[in-house]
């Protein structure tokens, strides 16, 4: 199965607008269980923020299971893919924002 990264100014992020009932159609079979229910879009009282572009006019992006190059490790994270516009080489110039839990 695909992970099912998406760009944070996307609807289907719900961090910009509200997002639509259902599923991204936009993923691959068997990726497509990332949606939103009736119930959880009553919930929602966004906007949560105002702009989702990084300095190169692009949209960050979500990753649920960015490699990190530096530990080789997978991990939910944030990117902005740099001036190059590319996610995750060997010439890794990505931004990125990892994501932790905290108590």
């Amino acid at each position: 199965m695909e992970s099912p990264e998406t760009t944070i100014d996307s609807q289907w992020a719900g961090l910009i607008t509200v997002p639509s009932l259902g599923h991204d159609s936009s993923y691959s079979a068997g990726a497509g269980n990332c949606g939103w229910t009736a119930s959880e879009i009553a919930k929602w009282k966004g906007s949560y923020m105002g702009s989702a572009i990084d300095p190169w006019k692009r949209s960050y992006v979500f990753d649920p299971d960015y490699f990190d190059p530096i530990d080789g490790i997978q991990k939910p994270a944030i990117i902005s893919l740099g001036a190059a516009s590319i996610i995750n080489t060997a010439t890794n110039n990505d931004i990125v924002l990892f994501l932790t839990l905290s108590n």
